[in-house]
């Protein structure tokens, strides 16, 4: 297994949140490596990995999060490995009770090699976690997992290396949502997708680096919901959100 990261501009959030989740919960940081866009970059982390008195594996990819993942994708070479990609700033993953509430999960390898099996028995490539932390949806399902047509969330997802990782790739134009296609792609490769029920991230979205300001993503998800909805209009539909958020969901397929 190895645990892939992309990150920009921010390398003590990196620190403080995925770095230090993975490492109170069980994974060896040997597993790790981030992805950063430039050398300039590599540097600002590797400096701040130093200070930490921590040794972390640091690649240079691509400027971009769409462009980084599929950089990603290509990197990684081994066919079986199971390659686990999480977002720098997650606080913790935490699985829901039947009270609704939630507790941080203490043993990550438990839970990432549990999916790596999971994927290797339902004949899929792609596993992924609740998409919201919310208890009173999450307790609505009764299975641990599904499988289908589920979206995949990219803040902490896992799949296994193929020989051919083009049907894969994302396309280069959609600058955010990319998670979306990438659902859709391993649905269209696998005929579906794996997604656990109970278990979620805690994280803060619209922080400085990564994907941008909140401005700034109202514009990019308007392009890519539009290019998304043009390249798959049988598979998304358009749904409008009050705070000016353009959004896609998938469109329930028949078995």
């Amino acid at each position: 297994m190895k645990i892939a990261i992309p990150s920009y501009k921010r390398p003590n959030i990196l620190l403080k949140k995925t770095v230090s989740t993975l490492k109170r919960n069980g994974i060896d940081l040997s597993k790790v490596y981030v992805f950063v866009s430039d050398y300039t970059e590599l540097l600002n982390y590797k400096k701040a990995f130093i200070d930490a008195e921590l040794i972390i594996k640091i690649e240079i990819g691509e400027l971009g999060i769409t462009k980084q993942r599929n950089f990603i994708k290509n990197f990684f070479k081994e066919v079986g490995e199971h390659i686990v990609c999480i977002d720098d700033d997650i606080d913790a993953l935490e699985i829901v009770d039947e009270n609704k509430k939630f507790n941080e999960l203490t043993d990550l390898n438990i839970l990432f090699n549990n999916n790596y099996e999971l994927m290797k028995k339902e004949n899929v490539n792609l596993w992924g976690i609740y998409p919201a932390r919310n208890g009173m949806y999450m307790n609505n399902y009764k299975n641990e997992y599904n499988l289908g047509f589920y979206f995949i969330v990219g803040g902490c997802y896992g799949y296994i290396v193929e020989e051919d990782m083009k049907p894969y790739l994302l396309d280069e134009r959609i600058k955010h949502k990319e998670d979306y296609e990438q659902t859709i792609l391993h649905y269209l490769k696998k005929g579906g997708t794996l997604r656990l029920n109970k278990i979620t991230m805690k994280t803060k979205t619209f922080q400085e680096g990564g994907l941008g300001k909140k401005k700034d993503r109202i514009k990019m998800n308007s392009e890519a919901t539009e290019l998304l909805l043009e390249k798959y209009p049988t598979l998304l539909r358009r749904r409008e959100r009050k705070d000016g958020f353009s959004e896609v969901s998938l469109i329930k397929q028949k078995k």
